[in-house]
């Protein structure tokens, strides 16, 4: 299966939904994660991971010689979070997991990923601007001073819908090109979820350091992964 660096989808042909590859994975309705379900406005469902792609789940697939990269830090024992991958980085563990499973894996597009915050809290009480377009630079003053250490799982507490560490130290990437782009081979930069929306270019796997198209910087860059189910 080519690999996409669009990341739009990264499915292939049915050819891996009647049989799956010996390993981790039995079935191709099994996930390989704790999930949630969630129907969207659209009609759409979705099933989404309840938490981030872990550390431990990462290193599967590098072990596998499917992911080259290695995250420049090694978290504790248990289920923390994988952070400091970009979105090829993405790519090729999506393609990874889809031959595993069988199943089409995919990010968030940045409307599902919306849907995910919408459900924090809101406070507007130290709102600088009424103009949508300037949430950026209300984000800016009023944003959780969160320390960059990544925390483990589930640390953030999770939204009503069941998903976990929505709007913690750990921004998510999304599908969703911020040129608009359909094609997915030339994306400069795609849109991170976190406690704020944030663009990000392509290849960074540190926007703390510097990089962030647009607003404040995110923490830490990981990902979750959804499949829709009916829609």
């Amino acid at each position: 299966m080519p690999l996409m660096f669009g990341i739009k989808s990264l499915t292939a042909a049915a050819a891996f939904a009647a049989v799956v590859a010996a390993g981790t994975f039995r079935t191709v309705e099994q996930a390989p994660f704790e999930t949630v379900s969630i129907q969207l406005k659209s009609g759409k469902s979705i099933e989404a991971g309840r938490e981030e792609i872990t550390h431990a789940f990462w290193m599967e697939c590098v072990a596998d010689g499917a992911c080259e990269h290695q995250p420049k830090s090694t978290p504790p024992a248990g289920s923390y979070p994988v952070t400091d991958v970009n979105a090829l980085d993405i790519a090729h563990f999506i393609t990874w997991l889809h031959e595993k499973s069988g199943a089409d894996w995919r990010l968030p597009t940045r409307e599902e990923a919306q849907k995910f915050s919408d459900l924090l809290p809101k406070d507007d009480s130290r709102k600088l601007f009424t103009d949508p377009r300037m949430d950026w630079a209300t984000n800016y003053f009023t944003r959780k001073s969160y320390a960059r250490a990544v925390k483990p799982s589930a640390s953030f507490g999770s939204v009503s819908n069941g998903l976990n560490d929505i709007g913690g130290n750990v921004w998510e990437w999304t599908s969703t090109c911020v040129s608009g782009d359909t094609g997915g081979y030339m994306c400069p930069a795609y849109f991170v979820n976190g406690e704020h929306e944030a663009e990000i270019p392509t290849f960074l796997r540190d926007a703390a350091s510097g990089g962030c198209a647009a607003g404040v910087p995110p923490t830490n860059l990981g990902f979750r992964l959804v499949r829709t189910i009916s829609g």
